[in-house]
Order: C-alpha cells, then sequence, then structure tokens
C-alpha cells in the first residue's frame, strides 16, 4: 500500500510497476542488497536538447555581433586614419610655411618649435591608428574564423608534446 503511493505520475506508472515487481521478485530470491538505477530518458533528454539549441543560438548571435561590431570598429579606424593623415600633411605644411617666414624673419623659432611638437604628436597618432587598425582587421578574422587561414598557419592536434 505504501508502494503504490510512489506511482502518482500516469505515463510512468506502468513501467514503475514492472520495475518494482522485478525488484520485489529480486529480494525474494535472496538478492537483497542488489541496487537498480532506472534512467527516465524522455525529459531530461529533450530538456538537454533544448538547452544545447539555446545555446547554439547564444553563440550564433554572439559570433553575429562580434563580427558586426569588428566591421564597425574598422570603418571608424579607417576614417579616423585617414582624418589623421590630412592633418599630418597639414601640419607639414604649414611647418614648411613657417620655416620660410622664420627665414625672411616674419616668425620666430618658438612658433617652429611648436607646430614641430604638434607634427611629432600627430604622426604618433596617425601611426596608432594604423596599428589600431591592423589589430581591428585581425579581430574581424579572428570573429568570422579565418585569422589563421588568413595567414597559412595550420594546427596539427596530433603534436607530441
Amino acid at each position: 500500500s505504501r508502494g503504490r503511493r510512489i506511482f502518482r505520475f500516469r505515463p510512468y506508472n506502468r513501467l514503475y510497476k514492472i520495475l518494482y515487481k522485478y525488484i520485489h521478485e529480486l529480494i525474494s530470491m535472496g538478492l537483497k542488497r542488489q541496487r537498480v538505477s532506472i534512467l527516465v530518458v524522455g525529459r531530461n533528454a529533450r530538456d538537454e536538447l533544448r538547452k544545447l539549441k539555446v545555446d547554439k543560438t547564444s553563440l550564433e548571435n554572439q559570433i553575429v555581433l562580434q563580427v558586426d561590431q569588428a566591421i564597425r570598429r574598422i570603418a571608424h579606424l579607417r576614417r579616423k586614419t585617414e582624418d589623421l593623415d590630412e592633418r599630418v600633411r597639414l601640419q607639414e605644411e604649414l611647418l614648411r610655411a613657417e620655416r620660410r617666414k622664420v627665414d625672411v624673419g616674419m616668425s620666430i623659432a618658438y612658433t617652429v618649435s611648436v607646430i614641430e611638437n604638434d607634427l611629432v604628436d600627430n604622426q604618433a597618432q596617425a601611426l596608432r591608428a594604423k596599428a589600431d587598425l591592423l589589430v581591428a582587421r585581425a579581430e574581424l578574422f579572428k570573429a568570422m574564423g579565418t585569422l589563421l587561414a588568413r595567414h597559412k598557419i595550420s594546427v596539427d592536434s596530433s603534436s607530441k608534446r
């Protein structure tokens, strides 16, 4: 009577009754300490499959987001690099003009020094932007999964250590 309370779930009712009868026969045959494990496959497998599908969708969304961000970053850095290159070009022209003024006595060396410092600063910013652009391109290839193939690098998984 107490054992019958276990069988409240109707879909598994018949299965549990058969297993209960089998365990009871084992006990009556003298195998009292025998352990029997029951695997219920139905719900756990479906839940696991559902989790895997959600994880797959989440990973796909992350990849799309990473690729989109990398493309936007590349476009931004390309514009920034072009702007800084133009700024360096204009600063060089300004420096040449200021040196001509110093040569004819219409300007002082301090102004040339300030313009040279600004030029060096702009050149450093332009180089940093170009380096950032290369890093962003590598991040795009990484997000797309083509980084190693792009640089013709092969990974041998059977290498011995």
